[in-house]
């Protein structure tokens, strides 16, 4: 899926609206039909349970592993809440951008588009470098990824999905979850019959999910592979030294009270122990702006004792079948070759690590979920009757010109493109008198994989569409300053230009200017909106923070006589990436607007070179000057600054008496 297509855009739904499609997507039941052209996006009509089956878990005495018998009410299934912690874990329940909230379309939630490398410890080497052999194609709600790469950019042994079914993964959120709710029943599967089950293996209980969640993040191998690997990875066991060895569960303190703070390092906690957090610990979640309420009901126990224990023991896959000793599990160990509990000394490369080849295999158990109920119980919120819950309406849209008939509006998407949103907030086409145009500075970067030299567009990863504002969209970026950034300083400018499709003829070329205001993704303070008139550039400064509301606001009157008119506006003022700058519809009004005057300046040079005095004085001449003409008055004195050029005389010799 290309970012910023207008058309393609992602739904944000609410926390109601994922806890409603994950309730129903776990017993397989999302069975409904989207219509086509869902959400104004041109897509083709489907079921979510079209595209994605659901599948029959292994072991279940209820079903039957062909799927003949789907409707089966009582087939066992994923818990709810495992599911939830996946959405909470992956995305924070989001399946377009963090930008949009409930209700908002804008670009799908994607892992890692532009390939932007980390580092060992999970931090950003520099976010603004795009290496797309680096790319994640992780979409939406669950981050599936499996399929969702262009045909002949696959890895290997992935089969790519059809067009448009991953255009449903990517923009649908129902989709999305059937489409993770059948990866992690898989997952259950592969491991179920390699023998690793984990307690009873009765996937009703919440802790029994621990391998399929294992290997839903970083894979399993039914059979052993090329090294002898066979299972699942070291890198998600509870006894690798990337983990603290001292954790409590995941989101809970010491003394078993919620400690969301853990939110902000998850690095320090494997991935399976932080989906069974969240399930017992419902994400805080945006309902409208300015609402957050737990996003989903929790999973329970039958004492806060076995919730802490849903957390594994840290040794508990940890022996001598998978090369590991527990003695040295501990604060102060690591994963050098000695110093971790993998035991293992081989290892030929940074790449191909020791302590990559202690994989686990084998079942295990630490709860006993039957005979002592020791273990968690899913609640299931929305049963099959509940019908799709309802949209929020989150910033709406200005669909009235709110302007005078004459005005000519230059919208920021082309002429009769309907932009991607939901029909009861939709505007239509857009109607544009001109064109607006996005131009980012280019930096060249040297291919690691190639050693080619390759022209990237750095301020690209940092553009973003929103379905709200004037007509239903408009763009926004950050305010940013050369000096915030290592060299090239200007690779993160973004210049937005509208232009219109035509000359302005009335009223001697006169005009007045607005630029519409969204009410939000505009804080800038400074937003310098330069003006191509009939006598040069005109800078007019206004603030987008001050203007929030869904509004016009007017940049002033001009001549724009024989010009085409042309305003463009850069995020390069000084800001230091914290503030949005907002780019949505400008209009102009003709009109007859008395006091213009018929000559401006043109923007100072800082690049002009500068004079210490005036040039020397010329003698007066003889003769008389033109009695149009002004008598000049005497030479001033020297002076510290250079005298500014006019762009044309004011005065203009008579040639009659």
């Amino acid at each position: 899926m290309a970012r910023n297509d207008v058309r393609k855009q992602a739904f944000q739904p609410t926390p109601r609206q994922v806890e409603w499609a994950v309730d129903q997507a776990v017993v397989g039941e999302l069975r409904f039909d989207r219509p086509a052209n869902w959400k104004n996006t041109g897509m083709d009509g489907y079921s979510p349970n079209g595209l994605f089956p659901p599948v029959v878990l292994a072991g279940d005495p209820n079903g039957t592993l062909d799927n003949e018998d789907p409707d089966v009410t009582d087939r066992w299934h994923i818990p709810s809440q495992v599911m939830l912690g996946v959405t909470a874990q992956e995305s924070n329940m989001w399946q377009a951008t963090r930008f949009a909230v409930p209700g908002v379309t804008a670009n799908s939630l994607i892992g890692n588009y532009y390939g932007t490398q980390y580092t060992s410890d999970g931090t950003q080497a520099d976010p603004w470098r795009i290496n797309f052999s680096e790319a994640d194609c992780g979409y939406g709600i669950t981050q599936a990824t499996d399929g969702m790469r262009l045909a002949g950019k696959t890895k290997p042994g992935e089969t790519v999905l059809p067009p448009t079914t991953q255009e449903a993964v990517a923009l649908d959120y129902a989709a999305n979850i059937a489409y993770g709710v059948q990866i992690l029943s898989h997952k259950w599967n592969d491991t179920y019959y390699a023998g690793m089950k984990i307690n009873n293996g009765n996937p009703q209980w919440i802790e029994n999910w621990f391998f399929a969640l294992w290997a839903y993040n970083s894979g399993f191998y039914n059979t052993p592979d090329s090294g002898g690997h066979q299972g699942l990875g070291w890198t998600n066991n509870p006894a690798n030294p990337l983990w603290k060895a001292n954790r409590t569960p995941f989101l809970e303190n010491a003394g078993g009270g919620d400690d969301y703070s853990h939110a902000a390092h998850p690095q320090d906690w494997p991935y399976e122990e932080k989906v069974l957090g969240w399930a017992a610990r419902p994400i805080s979640a945006m309902f409208a702006p300015g609402d957050f309420r737990p996003g989903y009901l929790s999973a329970w126990w039958n004492s806060n004792l076995q919730r802490t224990a849903v957390k594994p023991p840290i040794d508990l896959f940890c022996d001598s079948s998978n090369h590991c000793d527990p003695s040295r599990i501990g604060d102060s160990d690591s994963n050098d070759p000695g110093q971790g509990a993998c035991t293992l000394d081989s290892g030929d490369s940074d790449t191909n690590p020791h302590w990559l080849h202690c994989w686990w295999d084998k079942p295990a158990q630490w709860k006993d979920c039957d005979r002592l109920a020791e273990c968690g119980h899913q609640v299931h919120r929305f049963n099959t009757g509940y019908p799709e819950q309802a949209d929020a309406n989150s910033y709406p849209p200005r669909c009235s010109t709110g302007l005078p008939s004459n005005a000519l509006i230059v919208d920021d998407i082309p002429d009769g493109t309907t932009p991607a949103g939901s029909n009861s907030r939709g505007c239509g086409p857009a109607r544009s008198d001109g064109t607006f145009t996005l131009a980012y500075q280019p930096s060249d970067i040297v291919d690691s994989e190639t050693g080619q030299t390759v022209t990237t567009y750095p301020g690209k990863i940092d553009t973003h569409q929103i379905g709200a504002g004037y007509g239903n969209h408009f763009w926004f970026t950050h305010t940013r300053s050369a000096e915030s950034y290592p060299p090239p300083g200007d690779r993160m400018k973004v210049t937005g230009t509208w232009k219109l499709g035509r000359k302005i003829t009335e009223y001697g070329g006169q005009a007045e200017v607005f630029a519409h205001i969204p009410d939000h993704g505009a804080q800038t303070g400074a937003a310098n909106y330069r003006i191509q008139t009939a006598f040069g550039t005109v800078t007019k400064q206004i603030s987008q923070a001050d203007n929030q509301s869904n509004k016009w606001v007017s940049l002033g009157s001009y001549r724009f006589t024989d010009t085409t008119p042309q305003v463009s506006l850069d995020n390069f003022n000084g800001g230091d990436g914290t503030k949005d700058i907002a780019f949505d519809a400008l209009a102009f009004v003709p009109g007859d607007h008395d006091g213009l005057n018929a000559i401006t300046f043109p923007e100072a040079d800082p690049n002009a070179p500068t004079s210490t005095s005036w040039p020397p004085r010329t003698p007066r001449r003889s003769a008389p000057r033109p009695r149009s003409c002004p008598v000049r008055s005497p030479a001033p004195r020297a002076r510290s600054r250079a005298r500014p050029a006019v762009t044309a005389s004011p005065c203009v010799p008579r040639t009659s008496r």
